[in-house]
């Protein structure tokens, strides 16, 4: 809980310096202010998540990119709190934090998530997709399949790691109930996603 604090107040102070969103950064909130305001999309190509994420922030606390500065900060350490989790069941308390401290620490991981990027959006899912797989409780293997929706929704490419989790969990589990409950939510939901993109732009470009 303290380690949480500490890295939440760390991430707080460095994002409260930024003055200007990065380029990549101006992009997804231009297309949440298109998704908001129901106007064709600027950039197209870009994954959809973070400006939907962006987009109902604003809809409910008014239109203001500095809230959107402070999102991806708390998907990253919800990542860390379900690494921490996910290792401690299999590996215990005191390996569980040695893995997750430098992995919050890691210099990549806290910079990108200090802007209005995928980064800590994405890493929180394929990490709650890795938590979901490991657990002992079939109805998390639902939740499985839309955490692997919801990475692709957040960064295209991340699928690919997901599905590497999804196909080794599966193998080591030989169950083929909780394959099915995987894909019974996986495929629908990224179905609505390219549906929903498509719809918008008239077209799905990941390019």
């Amino acid at each position: 809980v303290a380690f949480i604090i500490a890295i939440l107040v760390y991430y707080n102070y460095y994002i409260s310096q930024m003055a200007i969103p990065m380029w990549d950064g101006a992009v997804y909130l231009e297309n949440a202010r298109d998704w908001l305001k129901n106007e064709p999309l600027a950039h197209t190509h870009r994954p959809p998540l973070i400006s939907w994420i962006i987009a109902g922030v604003w809809s409910i606390l008014g239109e203001d990119w500095i809230l959107a500065k402070y999102i991806q900060m708390i998907f990253t350490v919800g990542a860390g709190v379900l690494l921490y989790l996910t290792l401690r069941a299999s590996k215990g308390s005191l390996f569980a934090l040695g893995v997750t401290i430098p992995t919050m620490l890691n210099p990549q991981v806290f910079f990108w998530s200090t802007q209005i990027l995928t980064e800590g959006l994405s890493l929180f899912f394929l990490v709650l997709t890795l938590f979901c797989l490991k657990s002992e409780k079939q109805h998390h293997w639902f939740i499985a399949g839309v955490a692997m929706a919801l990475t692709f929704a957040s960064r295209y490419p991340i699928l690919l790691p997901a599905i590497a989790l999804f196909i080794a969990e599966s193998i080591a589990r030989k169950n083929i109930k909780l394959i099915l409950y995987t894909m019974v939510t996986l495929v629908p939901v990224v179905i609505l996603i390219v549906s929903a993109v498509s719809v918008k732009t008239g077209e799905f470009n990941v390019a």
